[in-house]
């Protein structure tokens, strides 16, 4: 009970897989399954969308994705970030995944399940 509270309290993921939209996640196999296909993404793209999937519906800050994705000594730009979103959103388009990833100004961004 006090792991599972700390868990929450941390917003820790224990979970394997997770589903956005119409899209599986396997954090195992770093496979995203969209219907009957299923691709391989780099694995930085995957953190990032893992993220924001177990984080759907919250706005998540541009610094704690960063920190979450690329660890807490990241000492690149912030532009990488911004980059890998745009790839995101090229690859999962709204239409066909159920879900879009929206930018929240001055603050960071969001993933919002459509369905």
């Amino acid at each position: 009970v006090r792991v599972k509270a700390l868990l929450k309290r941390y917003q820790i993921t224990v979970s394997q897989s997770i589903q956005v939209g119409n899209v599986l996640l396997n954090r195992k196999t770093f496979e995203v399954t969209a219907g009957e296909q299923t691709a391989t993404l780099p694995l930085k793209e995957f953190e990032l969308l893992f993220t924001l999937g177990s984080k759907a519906g919250r706005t998540c800050s541009r610094e704690q994705l960063i920190e979450d994705v690329w660890g807490y000594d990241f000492e690149g730009n912030e532009r990488t970030l911004d980059v890998h979103i745009n790839r995101l959103r090229e690859k999962f388009q709204e239409e066909k995944s159920e879900f879009s990833i929206k930018t929240i100004r001055g603050l960071g961004y969001r993933l919002e399940v459509s369905k």
